[in-house]
């Protein structure tokens, strides 16, 4: 049997075609799939601001309908808005609060689970954190529920964690800051104040036991034998106990269940004010120069 030319033709169109369907057949699971040619990404809104600012994080290119983690490797954050997932686009809007920094700056990074033989998405982004000036973290092992962390050298702090028993260890942030985190007010009076930021992050699923506390201990050359230690704890300044002023450290006591990203200030009472003191000694020297000088204006004229 002879395949005339048109035969030819129309057998290389229907090839074509079969070709064209299959490719589809193929190509649209990949795609349904997720893009594995797509770079995911994130941005933050507002990429900067202090301690305890609240941030949007949106993202696209990750694959579809998978779980995303967020986390930082040099500070602490928390998601605010529960559980992500993205959308069937790869999309996701989340929100996270930045509630303690080991650094001025901190990456904060999407993590996407797998799916089939895609590999894990991931992206990162810049989070300037303005009122840190240093910052440290690090893990403190417990024995017997006691452990101390000491970064007097970069933050200008340390700290010993007592009665926390049944616990193994924590992690600890320390930063020194250069003003109140966002939501924290200015510490009202005093004099010079300094401010710092303390966090203990416990195991998962553990909570500080029942009357475990912390000592704070700041070092700084402004420290002098009246200064006193605030916390910022429930909306409000409270006061730490059993305060203890030692040469340019002063140390105060905490309980360990307040230490979640928390406020300190450092606060120096303020030199006493002898303006009116002294307002008031020259009006005395005054009326009794003036009444001086009349006595003597009597006895002359008389």
């Amino acid at each position: 049997m002879s395949v005339t030319k048109t035969n030819r033709t129309s057998v290389l169109q229907a090839m074509a075609v079969l070709v064209a369907i299959s490719g589809t057949i193929l190509v649209v699971p990949a795609l349904a799939a997720g893009n594995p040619y797509v770079t995911p990404t994130i941005s933050l809104s507002p990429n900067n601001g202090p301690s305890g600012t609240s941030v949007t994080v949106t993202g696209s290119g990750f694959n579809p309908n998978v779980g995303i983690t967020l986390h930082s490797s040099t500070g602490t954050i928390t998601v605010t808005s529960g559980a992500i997932t993205t959308s069937s686009s790869g999309g996701f809007t989340a929100t996270i609060t930045i509630v303690a920094a080991s650094a001025p700056q901190i990456n904060i990074r999407a993590s996407g689970s797998d799916i089939a033989s895609i590999p894990k998405d991931t992206a990162v982004a810049l989070f300037t954190v303005t009122n840190v000036q240093a910052g440290h973290s690090s893990n403190v092992k417990l024995s017997g529920g006691s452990g101390t962390v000491d970064d007097s050298a970069t933050t200008g702090v340390s700290v010993t964690i007592s009665g926390a028993t049944g616990l193994t260890n924590a992690n600890v942030t320390t930063s020194k800051l250069n003003g109140p985190g966002a939501g924290v007010s200015l510490v009202s009076g005093g004099g010079t104040t300094l401010y710092f930021d303390v966090q203990v992050t416990l195991p998962s699923g553990s909570s500080a036991p029942s009357g475990a506390t912390v000592q704070v201990c700041f070092t700084d050359p402004s420290v002098t034998s009246s200064s006193t230690i605030q916390y910022f704890s429930g909306g409000s300044w409270a006061t730490a106990t059993g305060v203890t002023v030692s040469g340019t450290q002063v140390c105060g006591n905490v309980p360990l269940s307040a230490l979640t990203g928390t406020n300190f200030a450092v606060v120096a009472s303020a030199a006493a004010d002898y303006t009116w003191v002294y307002i008031t000694v020259i009006v005395v020297v005054l009326v009794v120069i003036i009444a001086v000088g009349a006595i003597m204006m009597r006895r002359r004229k008389t």
